[in-house]
């Protein structure tokens, strides 16, 4: 278990599921059913790992009282994952021998709506010679839309005699808090110097425990204040570029100014220096962004296919603008238009307006004689 996960690749999973667990022999805390939840944009998934011992259902048994109707109506999206011990043709193919259990496993696929992900046949499990189909993977349709890949893990196996299955879905997860870093690099490190100078003055004689941590204590509060005094906060941006350098900052910096210094002169000599500045600056970030574009590809391909997976979100994202959204309208009576159905209904009686009844007292009925 060790080798595996120091593999790098398997550093890189958000979930690593792993079953058959040690029982432990001193205290009944051994679990065959775990169960993680996921916050998304697509909404909440539910994760389950499973462990199914040989010639029993029981595991599957506790799943079928886990998602029962009201608890499905709960869990709109399921993944499942786990060693089932269980063999049927309908995953493991043609040839597959079918247990007795195996039914059981089925209906609980159809009374979830969940759907394969392995290649039907695809060896999960190869010891001296036996090759059979038990590790399975399961989702809802929603989730299979968003399937990427659910395959063999060749590169991360760790001489065990079950096959690693790598797989990718593509979901956003809801965004965390970020926390409140500081701008290292542009720490005024002089400034901090001579903070710290003037305000750390030599300890005394430290002899005993207490000395020694107020000292500490007071080392310690010294340097945060430094940091405060010469260090800002960071400012990140969702529009950032990670190939930005600080050549780039500096040679934009640089050619505002020589603009600057040209509006205010109107000077030929002045326009010459504000453009080569200008042409000067489009090379610095020219250069920037094919140096990081060039890492990027190459991180990419070390990665190997989740990689090039997401070189490829990447490339069908780019460019593309975020959905609008219509902001809450007022009426003129002072009403409120929040729903999508309110403000169309408002939009409506604005812009389509009822006519006013035709005045018909200038016309005059005349009647047959």
């Amino acid at each position: 278990m060790a080798d595996f996960l120091a593999k790098p690749e398997v550093s890189k999973a958000d979930i690593i599921a792993v079953q058959e667990p040690w029982e432990n022999p001193y205290n009944d805390t051994t679990e065959f059913c775990q169960e993680v939840r996921i916050q998304t944009g697509l909404g909440e998934i539910c994760f389950f790992n499973i462990y199914n011992e040989c010639g029993t259902t029981g595991t599957v048994e506790l799943l079928n009282t886990l998602l029962c109707d009201d608890q499905r109506r709960r869990r709109r999206h399921l993944m499942i994952a786990g060693d089932f011990n269980l063999h049927h043709p309908a995953w493991g193919g043609i040839e597959a021998i079918q247990d007795l259990g195996s039914d059981r496993l089925i209906e609980l696929c159809d009374g979830a709506d969940l759907d394969l992900w392995l290649e039907p046949g695809t060896v999960t499990r190869d010891q001296n010679g036996e090759r059979t189909t038990i590790d399975l993977l399961f989702g809802t349709p929603a989730l299979t839309e968003r399937l990427v890949v659910c395959e063999l893990a060749l590169d991360c196996h760790a001489d065990s005699d079950h096959l690693p299955i790598r797989t990718l879905l593509e979901v956003d997860t809801v965004p965390v808090v970020e926390i409140k870093r500081r701008l290292w690099k542009a720490m005024d490190t002089e400034k901090f110097d001579i903070f710290v100078a003037d305000n750390l003055p030599m300890p005394p004689l430290l002899t005993t425990p207490r000395q020694i941590d107020d000292a500490v204590d007071h080392m310690i509060g010294i340097v945060q204040r430094g940091v405060h005094e010469s260090t800002p906060w960071a400012k990140p941006s969702p529009h950032a570029n990670p190939s930005w350098t600080k050549e780039c900052g500096e040679a934009v910096k640089h050619s505002r100014r020589m603009f600057r210094q040209y509006l205010a002169t109107h000077s030929e000599e002045d326009w010459e220096t504000y453009k080569l500045a200008r042409n000067q600056k489009g090379k610095v970030i020219k250069a920037a962004l094919r140096h990081g574009f060039r890492n990027f590809i190459k991180e990419a391909i070390d990665q190997g296919p989740q990689g090039l997976w997401r070189v490829a979100k990447w490339a069908r994202n780019r460019g593309q603008q975020q959905g609008s959204t219509m902001p809450v309208l007022k009426s003129s009576e002072g009403g409120v238009a929040e729903t999508d159905g309110e403000k169309v209904n408002l939009l409506r009686k604005v812009f389509f307006p009822q006519p006013p009844e035709a005045d018909l007292s200038d016309i005059h009925t005349s009647q047959r004689e």
